[in-house]
């Protein structure tokens, strides 16, 4: 339980981060701008973020406090991104988004700790969706004109990122059990880190689908 505490604690902060970040593009004008207008930073965020996802994921997880100044960083460089990409938008659908991605978030969470289905059939199922995807987004590319592509494509988006949702809930709060049943769990306790970036990026790809 201390273990679930800590990762929706750290999730938490990422989100107020994300969400102040997002209020400040769409409250001030001179954020919007600068946000809008400043391509060379929001690639060097993108860098930087892609590179401390992998250094959390696959080097410093656990090894603390540098994995939650590499967390910091990471969250940083992703609520720019996230808040440069609110700036095209007018308020209320942001919004919209933005609670829409909040109901889900919570059902989907509630869903996951108290279901009784078995992970595999969710990873099977978001292998599926990414079968699915991958040809969409070739065809995407050559026909981004058809009528409804666009919004199928994000339709599709949403399911696979909240199905992600799911299994890595399932993951988080349900370790121990997981342990007990498979002999192994994905997520341990010293984890905690890698668990709060795992469902951060879930909410995150859902608010950008639905927005």
């Amino acid at each position: 339980m201390a273990f679930i505490r800590k990762v929706y604690a750290i999730l938490a902060i990422q989100l107020v981060i994300t969400a102040s970040a997002i209020f400040a593009v769409q409250y001030s004008e001179s954020a919007r701008d600068y946000a809008t207008n400043s391509p060379g930073l929001a690639i060097t965020c993108c860098i930087v973020s892609i590179a401390t996802m992998c250094m959390i994921i696959c080097c410093f997880g656990r090894k603390a406090p540098l994995n939650y100044i590499l967390l910091l960083l990471f969250t940083g460089c992703e609520a720019y991104m996230v808040a440069g990409l609110t700036a095209q938008y007018d308020r209320h659908t942001v919004l919209m988004a933005g609670t829409t991605t909040a109901l889900v978030t919570v059902s989907l969470t509630i869903y996951a700790m108290t279901t009784k289905t078995d992970i595999s059939v969710f990873m099977a199922a978001v292998f599926v969706l990414y079968l699915a995807m991958m040809p969409m987004m070739m065809l995407s590319i050559f026909c981004w004109n058809i009528p409804g592509m666009y919004i199928f494509y994000n339709v599709i988006g949403l399911i696979f990122y909240s199905l992600y949702l799911i299994i890595d809930t399932i993951m988080i709060c349900k370790s121990a059990e997981m342990q007990k049943k498979h002999g192994y769990s994905m997520i341990t306790y010293d984890d905690y880190i890698i668990g709060a970036l795992q469902l951060y990026l879930d909410i995150v790809m859902i608010f950008v689908y639905l927005l």
